[in-house]
């Protein structure tokens, strides 16, 4: 059937285009377990691949996190009895970091902290696939705003403008503890 093999090309390059972000999102919900990460990310490309004929979106990227906050939920129902469900939100600290964002540098020492990370971690993880690479990339891997244009096929000005509105995404998710499994 040709739609399938469309549908099927179509979910593979939306995969592929977020599967860091995926498998961010697997890791920070599950305290990094490398093994079970990998099972999920693995469990997600056959979902959506023995799926993919169903998928009418024309961006497959809402499906495909659906598809994840699915298979994170299935396993913490497994593991509830355990009372492990990975990282949980403090909302005053969440609040907090999300509030000095738009005033300061957090320090390294601040950064340091695993709490802090933990937080910072949930709400960029919750973020669009596009906002998280340019986030981590200027950030954490520290590209000045001419490589990310470069790495990302935009202008520097496009650049600026992206990560403004990345940073408020990731200010809003802290301030407004919306840090749930629910995406919008």
């Amino acid at each position: 059937m040709k739609g399938s093999g469309h549908h099927a090309e179509t979910i593979d390059r939306a995969f592929e285009r977020c599967s860091a972000s995926f498998y961010r999102y697997f890791a920070v919900r599950l305290r990094d377990n490398g093994h079970l990460v990998d099972d999920l990310m693995q469990q997600l490309w056959l979902q959506a691949r023995s799926a993919a004929r169903g998928a009418r979106e024309i961006d497959p990227e809402p499906w495909l996190w659906r598809i994840a906050q699915n298979l994170v939920r299935q396993h913490r129902r497994k593991v509830a009895a355990r009372g492990s469900n990975g990282p949980l939100t403090d909302a005053v600290l969440a609040r907090s970091l999300g509030e000095r964002l738009d005033t300061e540098d957090l320090p390294d020492e601040v950064l340091a902290r695993k709490e802090v990370q933990e937080q910072l971690l949930l709400a960029l993880s919750e973020l669009p696939s596009a906002e998280q690479e340019l986030l981590i990339g200027f950030y954490f891997d520290g590209h000045p705003q001419a490589r990310l244009a470069e790495m990302f096929g935009l202008t520097e000005r496009a650049v600026e403008g992206r990560l403004y509105r990345a940073r408020l995404a990731l200010r809003d998710r802290l301030t407004g503890c919306e840090l749930n499994e629910d995406r919008a």
